[in-house]
């Protein structure tokens, strides 16, 4: 069954209005290098060091969904596609998308054994987002028309804001589309390789930990900047049933406190609209 999701935006009581997200000065962009705006460049936060480890984002890989068999046979190269590949199936229960990878010969026999990377579980929600406090809604910093989606709503006004959204999250997953059919026909691609180096740099340095520099590393990475945007539209995203080489993908890159980053901006999200309905 197709997932419907409704785009609430609340226009907030406040008088302080963003002319863009820049302007909240506690966060920054992430600085990704693009001619044009393609890849979402996500605002973070300047100090994360405050996060604290929970018992889900310390458990063993295995047990981080439930029943989940052991995926340390798998190579890097095939997280990384299953990962991907999961998630491009659980957004196109949010995009209506039809398309399926027709043929995969560099990893027809991954696909064959791991069908899981097929089973999607979702459920229907609403995203709402208020529009002084979209600052904690990733899913706002997606590329549209040449900007992100905060500013040409902005811009063009809040109107018909779910039809928009709902072409951003489009959009965005066709670019997956393109990555998986390039890593199925070529068994690699430019993406696999930045997260391939990032699992060479944690094993040789302890640097690599809950910081503002390792978060904007991560978030260049396609699977991590996904479930960003689906923890944004459907939240604990990381322990739904299509997570599982996602959270494979996060263990190989000592990376589980990513989720403790989710948690944070999920909690603030709530937090906001609390106080929007006081």
């Amino acid at each position: 069954m197709k997932n419907l999701f409704l785009i609430l935006l609340l226009a907030s009581c406040s008088s302080a209005k963003f002319d863009n997200l820049a302007q909240n000065s506690q966060f920054n962009r992430m600085g990704i290098k693009q001619a044009r705006y393609t890849k979402p460049d996500f605002f973070i936060p300047s100090n994360i060091q405050n996060l604290s480890v929970t018992k889900t984002s310390s458990r063993s890989i295995a047990s981080v969904v439930e029943d989940a068999p052991n995926y340390t046979s798998l190579s890097n190269k095939e997280i990384y596609f299953l990962a991907l590949y999961e998630q491009y199936n659980a957004f196109k229960s949010y995009t209506f998308k039809k398309d399926i990878v027709q043929s995969c010969p560099a990893f027809h026999q991954t696909l064959v054994k791991q069908k899981r990377a097929e089973n999607i579980s979702t459920k229907s929600s609403a995203l709402k987002i208020d529009r002084d406090k979209a600052i904690y809604n990733p899913v706002l910093a997606l590329p549209y028309e040449g900007v992100d989606l905060f500013s040409y709503f902005n811009s063009k006004g809040w109107n018909q804001s779910q039809n928009h959204v709902q072409s951003a999250l489009s959009d965005f997953s066709e670019n997956q589309l393109k990555e998986i059919r390039q890593l199925c026909e070529t068994g690699s691609s430019d993406q696999y390789f930045v997260f391939e180096n990032l699992i060479s740099y944690h094993q040789t340095n302890t640097d690599f930990g809950k910081n503002r520099k390792s978060l904007a590393a991560l978030l260049k990475v396609p699977v991590f900047a996904n479930l960003l945007i689906l923890d944004n539209i459907e939240r604990n995203a990381y322990d739904k049933g299509y997570a599982a080489f996602t959270n494979e993908a996060m263990g190989r890159v000592n990376s589980l406190w990513l989720k403790d980053y989710l948690k944070q901006l999920a909690n603030s999200r709530q937090e906001n609209l609390a106080e929007y309905k006081r």
